[in-house]
């Protein structure tokens, strides 16, 4: 029972790993166009956010994004798409119907820990942090090894794998990437991040 107390508290989110980014796009609008409950679908990277845009009009899902001031969901709307350090400008609700969906992880520990806290604000629900084997972090950690693998295990390729294994895995990746990067600049994607940030 000791040895409990030196364990790392499990954290407050949960991990769906998607084997390309395709998989895990298409995965997220069918989640959004089906929501019968208030969803906000959150990006760390603009071009992640245009991204999602784009897909939910092109499947005809009606959103509300949060701009640059505080922003209101307009009733009726149930889903809205925002930028991590918008969060804040998302009225507090605790809405136990409320759900959370993080399109991406940042990769670096602190933003993700940041989001995870802005919203618990907004309500009680657990987040969903979504990552693909294919995208630049996970080609960064040989994501395309865990791809093959998962491949030859002939897994189906519109299920995410989610497992305690998986997100210890994921957060020792972000923490890699801590330790190399001193001083972080912003950019747009997260390819141009890492390309500025923790170049080869």
């Amino acid at each position: 029972m000791i040895f409990n107390w030196f364990r790392k508290p499990p954290p407050a989110y949960d991990d769906r790993v998607w084997l390309d980014c395709t998989t895990r796009t298409r995965a997220i609008v069918a989640q959004a166009k089906a929501a019968q409950t208030p969803l906000v679908l959150v990006a760390f990277f603009p071009a992640t956010l245009d991204e999602f845009a784009q897909a939910l009009r092109a499947a005809d899902v009606p959103f509300a994004e949060v701009g640059p001031a505080r922003s209101l969901r307009p009733p009726g709307l149930m889903v809205q798409l925002t930028l991590a350090d918008r969060v804040a400008q998302i009225p507090a609700s605790q809405d136990k119907t409320l759900q959370f969906c993080a399109v991406e992880h940042h990769p670096l520990p602190e933003p993700n820990a940041a989001l995870v806290e802005r919203l618990a604000r907004l309500g009680p629900a657990r987040p969903v942090f979504h990552s693909a084997l294919d995208e630049p972090l996970m080609r960064h950690f040989g994501g395309e090894r865990v791809a093959a693998l998962m491949r030859k295990m002939d897994m189906p390729a519109d299920e995410a794998i989610a497992a305690p294994m998986v997100t210890s895995a994921l957060a020792n990746a972000r923490e890699k990437v801590r330790k190399k990067v001193v001083a972080p600049l912003p950019a747009k994607s997260m390819g141009e991040w890492l390309a500025i940030n923790l170049p080869p």
